[in-house]
């Protein structure tokens, strides 16, 4: 007898199949259905570059530590998993990141180099206090608000002026 939990998901990914929403990867449940990222649950990785998507792809699992995005049309960013370490989202045309990067403690790393951000709010990185590594380069950024970097383990900022790239060591 099948469980209940099984069916629904089951009845989800029909659902998604049927409308054309893309899942990102699939379960061994689940082998009929064409997944758009490469998965590979050893690794916790995630990668969805360079496939063309305008949207989110539906199912990144909740242990993800590695999500690679590059490449692709995005506007916006979801909310990540709570495990994730690392996030690649440069090239894509991101505009507002504004929650994108709360009550993530276990991020480290973030790279939205090359997108269309115009501004940083002092909220971005509410409960994510790991964040080491931030590349913001070759944005539109005209705004930072004070104190958005602080409370952060950042050792290094990578940023763009009129001049070209800017390297900040913190500590």
């Amino acid at each position: 007898m099948m469980s209940y939990n099984f069916l629904m998901v089951l009845l989800f990914l029909y659902v998604n199949w049927s409308i054309g929403v893309k899942v990102a990867c699939r379960t061994s449940n689940d082998a009929s259905f064409e997944t758009v990222c490469e998965c590979t649950e050893r690794t916790r990785t995630v990668n969805c570059s360079n496939r063309g998507l305008n949207e989110w792809p539906v199912g990144i699992p909740i242990n993800t530590y590695y999500l690679g995005i590059n490449n692709n049309s995005l506007r916006i960013l979801p909310l990540f998993p709570k495990s994730i370490q690392s996030v690649h989202a440069a090239y894509n045309l991101l505009t507002d990141i504004s929650t994108a990067f709360n009550d993530l403690p276990r991020l480290y790393n973030v790279y939205i180099q090359n997108n269309s951000i115009t501004s940083l709010d002092n909220s971005l990185f509410k409960g994510s206090p790991s964040i080491n590594k931030l590349d913001i380069s070759s944005n539109q950024i005209h705004t930072i608000e004070p104190f958005t970097f602080a409370n952060l383990q950042l050792s290094v900022i990578i940023t763009t002026t009129f001049k070209g790239f800017v390297k900040i060591h913190l500590h």
